[in-house]
């Protein structure tokens, strides 16, 4: 047994040895590129119920703010801004108010507004076909 024994003891020292002894590869790390895209949070209210959203890209917005002005086609009261832009409400002396018959250019004095710093109210008039947009910051 003991001339099994150290010859299989030396055998295992001797290849945990040049195991050690092997140079370790090193590989290159590879350069990534990050895109950092601008996030915004979207603070929207439907009827008084408040949401938030993260927005990453200009469709993103573009698919909320469509969604936000088919639900005042519907008779929803709904009122946006961005929350990235500082505002505080109890200091508010801006009021903007903008009415037209074209939902595109309510749309755009909407983002227009929205990317101002303006808290923005959005109101169909299914009577008239109006949008009554009122702006305040």
């Amino acid at each position: 047994m003991k001339k099994i024994l150290i010859p299989v003891t030396f055998l295992a020292m001797i290849s945990l040895t040049t195991v050690s002894c092997q140079k370790e590869v090193l590989t290159e790390p590879t350069p990534t590129t990050v895109e950092n895209s601008a996030t915004h949070t979207i603070r929207y209210t439907v009827n008084g119920i408040v949401y938030r959203q993260v927005i990453h890209s200009d469709e993103d917005l573009d698919a909320l703010m469509l969604t936000l002005f088919a639900l005042a086609r519907e008779g929803y009261t709904v009122r946006v801004m961005d929350e990235s832009i500082t505002f505080c409400e109890t200091y508010a002396k801006e009021k903007v108010t903008y009415t037209t018959k074209n939902k595109k250019d309510a749309y755009d004095w909407v983002m227009e507004k929205i990317n101002e710093g303006y808290d923005v109210t959005i109101s169909f008039n299914e009577q008239t076909g109006e949008y009554t947009c009122i702006a305040i910051r």
